[in-house]
């Protein structure tokens, strides 16, 4: 099973995630579990569409897909931090860009803040919103839960996990890799 990787790297070309939560009927390459879209194997990064889908991605019914040139992609809450361009409702990452959260109070150790963002340092670790307890290999910091080095991904759980996730509290963690 493969772990975690726990540092926010520097913004690279758009990958498969894990689940996102559905929004309509899931895109080609996911399948409907519950609450979440489930990708597929070799299936391309998708999020929630809100008005044009940025430059590399494609419109697929309330989703926009990532193409193989696209870039990372953030929904925007006010003005894009540096090294990433305002498209439309979104923040695409540039080739500098660093690692993004939209914040949900004080950035972590090893992330600064800039806006309405959290922006990683070159040695952050990967966070995600605290909800209750931190699931087990993440570590709490204020409104956040930071990954150690054995932790699994997580996402915040929208009713039943999906088929390869159990259920942490208010969390989502991957047990396979399906």
């Amino acid at each position: 099973m493969a772990l975690f990787v726990g540092f926010a790297a520097v913004a690279m070309p758009a990958q498969a995630a894990g689940p996102v939560l559905k929004t309509g009927p899931c895109p080609s390459q996911y399948s409907s579990q519950g609450r979440y879209c489930v990708p597929g194997r070799g299936a391309p990064d998708v999020m929630s569409k809100v008005g044009a889908c940025p430059g590399g991605w494609s419109s697929q019914g309330t989703y926009c897909v990532a193409g193989a040139s696209a870039r990372q992609a953030r929904m925007k809450r006010g003005p894009c931090p540096s090294g990433w361009s305002s498209q439309g409702a979104y923040c695409v990452a540039g080739r500098s860009a660093r690692d993004i959260e939209t914040r949900q109070g004080p950035c972590p150790s090893g992330w600064r803040t800039q806006g309405q963002y959290c922006v990683a340092g070159p040695r952050a670790r990967q966070l995600i919103e605290k909800q209750g307890a931190c699931p087990s290999g993440w570590s709490s910091a204020g409104a956040y839960c930071l990954a150690g080095q054995q932790a699994r991904e997580a996402v915040l759980k929208h009713g039943a996990c999906p088929q390869g996730w159990a259920s942490q509290g208010r969390y989502c963690v991957r047990v396979s890799r399906d």
